[in-house]
């Protein structure tokens, strides 16, 4: 467990850096031109992002059917999965929502990072979370592979202490 920590401890900073060298790039660089497929990709992430931020379902149609989703301990696997778990999450903090800071593309890939921001005011069974009344506001980063419009792998990273200790479950 203390390995993935650091692993994903890790691709944070890595992400870090690279999303920090690109925002320091003048328009008189060489930026390259996004194709049409990485455009696209990019309004996906807007899109999938606000509407898990008002809880609307229409968000699954972005997922494909066999969709992994990279978590710890376990990953979710399949879009039925994935839904019934975001579903759970907004049953556990009913007013949570996205604030998106960064989106790259590159080929098939979106990077992203933001903040998740809400108050756990129900339960949240895959986490064994009853209501605590906390709020959170937490950074992540988050790596999606996309096929034909949907998303077929998404590796979210966040800092998974500072959610610990924001829900009151350690000091």
């Amino acid at each position: 467990m203390k390995i993935n920590k650091l692993l994903s401890l890790l691709f944070l900073i890595v992400c870090t850096i690279a999303f920090n060298s690109c925002e320091k790039k003048s328009s008189s660089d060489n930026e390259r031109e996004l194709s049409l497929i990485e455009k696209n990709n990019i309004e996906n992430v807007k899109k999938a992002y606000e509407l898990f931020s008002s809880h609307d379902t229409l968000m699954f149609e972005f997922f494909a059917e066999d969709i992994i989703e990279k978590q710890e301990p376990e990953p979710i696997i399949g879009k039925k999965a994935l839904s019934e778990f975001n579903k759970a999450f907004w049953k556990g903090f009913t007013d949570v929502r996205v604030d998106l800071d960064h989106i790259y593309a590159a080929g098939d890939y979106t990077f992203s990072s933001g903040h998740l921001r809400g108050t756990n005011d129900g339960e949240f069974p895959p986490m064994g979370l009853s209501k605590t009344g906390k709020k959170v506001d937490v950074d992540f980063v988050e790596t999606i592979k996309w096929k034909d419009g949907k998303a077929v792998l998404s590796v979210p990273i966040m800092n998974e202490e500072k959610l610990m200790q924001q829900l009151g479950l350690v000091h």
